[in-house]
């Protein structure tokens, strides 16, 4: 016989009888077990527990809340197919609740989730909402699967699932848990003769897969008015600002190589190189570090033809990465280092090609509207060479470089 399982969860009159769980269940490893049914008060320990699993997510992200919080793991194990609803009704109105639940599929599922190797089947982020008791679940008349933080449905749609079938519902507390709540499991026969199987609930049309950038501070905190040059794009991939300032890359697929460049004011110019592994959404946080005095640029693509200063065509996106550098930062100086890959001791043609290759570097610098008083060059020679023998090409390229320092904050 089918059933329907609903599961309902009514606020404590007494929190003190309920089941008190701690750090260990708020891992995936430690999860609580419940079969078919969950019985009792719950509480929400406090922490994240011995493993921060779900972090890095961006607050819009629909499938998962930012970070770990205040997290309870349950384990949920069917043996009967039904229809699983769920209802949390906090104690206290005031409190919040999200939740993912995610369908168990294979041997250390923990580890693909704590990884962002899979989603979840059905979640909900949205806000508190005192004014309804802030209660939230999975509630049949509902077509969304999933809900992002803001003004969201404070539920999604119910979840048909099948005898054997295992289950992860994490529910975290991002301000805290004062109190507990309740589970209560009421079993209801099938009325309708059409098998539950074939029941259709209407889908929701999923977003598109982004990837959502932005940077912070060696402190943590978000960096305002970043710049981005994406590199290894696909043709069909849309990269734009939101409205908030962070960068999204959209209909992005799986197993695609990007490389970023991230410029802002008073912020050294960093790059990045990023392996999008999963299906779905990712949220990527880099961290920048302040300019100071000294802060040194190092451009690995800017070269030259032998022995002149002539600059060859294949440095121009590291240019474009030190204009677009200069013009984010018009209150620094910089000084345009020229280095050689010369032997022996520092010969007077090395200083001067050096400088002569420093000085092609100011003048199509100049030409692109960057401020002469912001420069200034000099040539070492080989008197810095990084590779005294240098054995590849590689460490050769790495003597025959190119280097902007800041020698000025205003």
């Amino acid at each position: 016989m089918k059933h329907i399982l609903l599961i309902i969860l009514f606020a404590l009159v007494n929190i003190g009888f309920g089941q008190k769980f701690g750090k260990e269940q708020s891992d995936c490893a430690g999860s609580v077990v419940f079969y078919d049914s969950i019985t009792g008060a719950i509480n929400i320990p406090k922490g994240h527990g011995y493993k921060l699993e779900i972090k890095g997510h961006d607050i819009r992200n629909p499938y998962f809340f930012t970070k770990e919080h205040n997290t309870l793991w349950i384990k949920l194990i069917f043996t009967k197919d039904a229809k699983f609803e769920f209802f949390i009704r906090p104690d206290l109105p005031d409190e919040d609740y999200d939740f993912s639940i995610f369908k168990i599929n294979g041997d250390n599922y923990c580890d693909s989730i704590a990884t962002n190797k899979i989603l979840p089947v059905r979640s909900n982020i949205c806000r508190k909402k005192p004014e309804e008791k802030s209660v939230t679940g999975l509630k049949d008349g509902y077509d969304n699967y999933f809900a992002a933080a803001g003004g969201s449905p404070s539920f999604s749609a119910p979840l048909l699932v099948f005898a054997g079938e295992e289950y992860y519902l994490i529910i975290d507390g991002p301000y805290g848990s004062i109190g507990s709540f309740q589970f209560k499991t009421v079993y209801s026969e099938t009325i309708a003769e059409k098998r539950l199987d074939i029941i259709e609930i209407p889908k929701v049309k999923e977003p598109p897969p982004k990837i959502h950038i932005s940077a912070v501070d060696q402190t943590g905190a978000k960096i305002e008015n970043l710049n981005i040059e994406v590199k290894e794009t696909r043709s069909t991939d849309s990269v734009y600002r939101d409205s908030i300032g962070d960068w999204i890359i959209e209909n992005v697929k799986r197993l695609t190589r990007y490389r970023f460049t991230l410029t802002s004011k008073g912020f050294e110019q960093e790059t990045f190189n990023y392996f999008h592994k999963i299906i779905g959404d990712s949220s990527l946080v880099f961290t920048l570090k302040k300019l100071t005095i000294g802060s040194k640029l190092q451009f690995e693509h800017i070269s030259f033809l032998g022995d002149k200063a002539t600059i060859l065509p294949s440095s121009q996106g590291d240019l474009i990465k030190l204009t677009s550098f200069l013009m984010e930062n018009p209150h620094i100086m910089v000084e345009i280092g020229g280095h050689v890959n010369g032997k022996g001791r520092n010969k007077r043609r090395y200083k001067e090609l050096s400088k002569e290759r420093a000085k092609a570097i100011v003048d199509y610098l100049v030409n692109k509207n960057i401020n002469p008083n912001q420069l200034t060059y000099v040539g070492y020679g080989n008197s810095k060479i990084i590779y005294k023998k240098a054995l590849t090409e590689t460490q050769s390229k790495a003597n025959r470089r190119v280097e902007a320092i800041v020698t000025s904050i205003e």
